[in-house]
């Protein structure tokens, strides 16, 4: 079961870095020329941008957010519906 999970978890992370990759190559105009350090000269220019941060920090917050209220939708569904804010209220007060 945990080889199974590694596994999973190995291709969940192989499918993103592809993806990704792709993502990176449209911005590229000849990504079969450029050296991996060719690309990583602009990614760094990019990346150091105060800008740039700030709207990585917000997106990040933005899918904690996310994450935590699915997180207290599953939590909430295992109670009946009587118990649906209780349930909530005290997922809220569960240390994370």
């Amino acid at each position: 079961m945990q080889s199974e999970l590694k596994r999973l978890t190995r291709s969940e992370r192989t499918h993103r870095l592809c993806t990704r990759a792709g993502m990176l190559e449209i911005f590229l105009k000849e990504p079969t020329v450029l050296t991996d350090e060719d690309v990583m000269e602009p990614l760094t220019f990019i990346f150091q941008s105060e800008a740039v941060q700030k709207k990585l920090n917000l997106l990040i917050e933005s899918r904690r957010e996310t994450q935590e209220a699915d997180e207290c939708w599953v939590f909430v569904k295992q109670f009946s519906r009587n118990d649906t804010a209780t349930a909530c209220q005290d997922w809220l007060r569960v240390p994370g």
